[in-house]
């Protein structure tokens, strides 16, 4: 058996903003170029990596797809920890 994280079958997407049902993806360049986004298993985890001040969205994680469909991205990242530099401040 692989050795792959366990996804819930409910994640939170970090936004860059949040308008009802309305939201911006956040997606990253990372250092071979390729866009990614960020998801978080639980919110607590969501609060450690990204700090009090991300904005996010919770959905299925079927939902995915559905974002993919109008959100270019290459990779999905699983409770990374943002670097405190990249991490929203407050308003």
């Amino acid at each position: 058996m692989e050795d792959r994280p366990v996804i819930p079958p409910m994640v939170y997407l970090a936004c860059d903003s949040v308008d009802g049902d309305d939201f911006i993806v956040h997606v990253r360049a990372t250092k071979d170029d390729e866009r990614a986004v960020f998801v978080y298993s639980a919110y607590d985890r969501l609060l450690n990596c990204c700090g009090p001040h991300q904005r996010w969205v919770v959905l299925p994680t079927r939902n995915l797809e559905r974002v993919a469909e109008h959100v270019h991205f290459d990779m999905i990242l699983i409770d990374i920890e943002m670097p405190e530099e990249l991490r929203r401040k407050a308003a």
